[in-house]
């Protein structure tokens, strides 16, 4: 609790003295997919509206992300005190997830002084800092949500007597958490594989069967939702199809900045044209032709889709090429987890193991194949930062041992 309290204030008040620097406009935020949503239903009630021009029903922005701007206009309306209140939240909940990091280093099992490392490198981590300032409200809570379900399958993982009551109950937390971040289920897959391969036959099936249970009964209400506005089967959100055709087209780019620079007027969050034809179609209809598109493309395109693949898998672990100082960093945090996740390997059981990697297999993969963005490794980017804080805890305690020979000589 002290080492967490010290990192939150850390963080939260290096954020909080460059906010100054950070320029804010209720009219920019205004034109986001949750903040048009959100206004959208405090006005009228409805969850619809997301672009450039009204097209209906929507299930593009994701509910929770709505739910906290929803919060916020109907406290301080959409002026420079909702921004400053956006912000707020941004910097509080960013050190939150800074703060958890040395009780995720010890429940697994890295230890506490990892942990600490790691949550400094977050909070004095200058790539993050518009980001955890005022980026969004969005990455971070997904980050927090996998830590903690991280913690509680690795705890039933290694508790042959967890009750069946448990295993519903997390169920319950996984599908409470892809209302955050819907990309959360394929980590859910992996773990639900692991657990498969390593368990007790007839328990173990029984276990996943509650936690599928668990999940889809709270996914279920929201999915009804999409259901019955979209008519068609949505699960969580429906912007699948436009992600991947905005990825994947004539003139694209690995980036999503370089993208739109190229060939803008493909989203219709910022063009007439596309946000019309969301309207003529329907939402659900418009992005399974966005999506049939990008699988054309792919398909007549597989050389320019595989460079396209690897660059972002590159742009993702390495950081941005066009931004030196941001790659660097970035490389900097994933060489050292590299050498943390070497060095912690042999001491690890395999559920620890499992736990520690399937999140980084697993999560990232669907961003290889779309326009690669800085925030999409946020919510693994604190597993990185631990086992970097490993590797520099390891330094120094082999450092402190050498001190130690060289002081008895």
């Amino acid at each position: 609790m002290r080492t967490g309290l010290i990192i939150f204030l850390v963080s939260a008040a290096v954020r909080l003295v460059l906010l100054q620097f950070v320029p804010l406009d209720p009219a920019f935020t205004m034109r986001w997919e949750t903040a048009k949503v959100a206004s959208q239903l405090l006005q009228t009630g409805e969850y619809s509206n997301p672009y450039i021009l009204p097209t209906g029903p929507t299930a593009h922005a994701i509910p929770f992300h709505t739910a906290l701007m929803a919060a916020i206009f109907s406290l301080f309306g959409t002026s420079m005190a909702s921004e400053y209140a956006r912000c707020a939240l941004t910097i509080a909940s960013f050190s939150t997830m800074y703060a958890l990091m040395p009780w995720f280093g010890v429940k697994l099992g890295l230890g506490l002084r990892a942990g600490v490392i790691g949550g400094l490198i977050g909070a004095l981590n200058p790539v993050h800092f518009y980001i955890g300032t005022a980026g969004g409200i969005g990455e971070e809570f997904a980050a927090i949500a996998l830590g903690l379900l991280m913690v509680a399958s690795l705890t039933g993982w290694r508790t042959p007597g967890w009750s069946q009551t448990r295993w519903f109950l997390l169920g319950c937390g996984w599908g409470a958490a892809f209302h955050v971040s819907p990309v959360l289920l394929s980590v859910m897959a992996g773990f639900m594989i692991f657990q498969a391969k390593e368990g007790a036959a007839r328990r173990t099936w029984s276990h996943l069967a509650l936690l599928a249970l668990g999940a889809t009964l709270v996914c279920s209400p929201w999915t009804y939702r999409n259901y019955k506005a979209l008519n068609g089967f949505v699960f969580i959100r429906s912007n699948f199809g436009l992600e991947l055709r905005m990825g994947n087209h004539p003139h694209v780019a690995p980036t999503m900045e370089q993208t739109d620079r190229r060939r803008p007027g493909l989203h219709p969050t910022t063009h007439r044209e596309e946000a019309l034809l969301v309207a003529e179609l329907g939402e659900l209809a418009y992005m399974r032709r966005s999506r049939d598109e990008a699988l054309t493309w792919i398909s007549a395109n597989p050389r320019e889709f595989a460079r396209l693949t690897v660059s972002r898998f590159a742009h993702l672990w390495l950081g941005p090429p066009q931004d030196p100082f941001s790659m660097s960093v970035t490389t900097l945090l994933t060489v050292l987890a590299l050498f943390g996740a070497r060095r912690v390997w042999p001491r690890l059981q395999s559920p620890e193991r499992a736990a520690l990697l399937l999140p980084l297999l697993a999560f990232p993969s669907i961003y290889y194949i779309l326009a690669y963005m800085p925030r999409y490794r946020i919510p693994v980017d604190w597993i990185v930062m631990l086992l970097a804080g490993l590797a520099i805890s390891d330094w120094l305690s082999r450092l402190e041992a050498s001190s130690s020979d060289c002081a008895m000589i």
